[in-house]
């Protein structure tokens, strides 16, 4: 009987040593496993942050893009009216000059 109570205990012992054992490495997986989470939430909020400075980005490059074509249509619009000045200045110097040299003839 005596044998029996110590084999028991031995048992109870080591299982005791095992469930202590497999307790420490469930824990370190544990560990491990929180600072995974962790880790995967500090890249989630970078994530995010970096997602809206690209949304920030493409809306100021819109903008600028908008600007710009607004730019270019004024700028086209000065061009014409600057080459339809011209031409009328030029028709203007052809008609002063045939007006001097239908003068001089006479």
């Amino acid at each position: 009987m005596e044998n029996l109570n110590f084999e028991s205990l031995t048992q109870m012992v080591f299982s005791i040593g095992v469930a202590w054992y497999l307790l420490a490495v469930f824990s370190k997986k544990l560990d491990v496993l929180a600072k995974l989470i962790e880790d995967s939430a500090a890249f989630s909020e970078d994530a995010v942050k970096m997602f809206t400075e690209i949304k920030d980005l493409i809306k100021e490059t819109s903008t600028l893009v908008t600007n710009t074509s607004e730019s270019v249509k004024i700028m086209s619009e000065l061009t014409k009216s600057s080459l339809r000045q011209l031409e009328e200045a030029r028709w203007q110097n052809r008609r002063e000059r045939e007006m001097i040299d239908k003068q001089s003839r006479e």
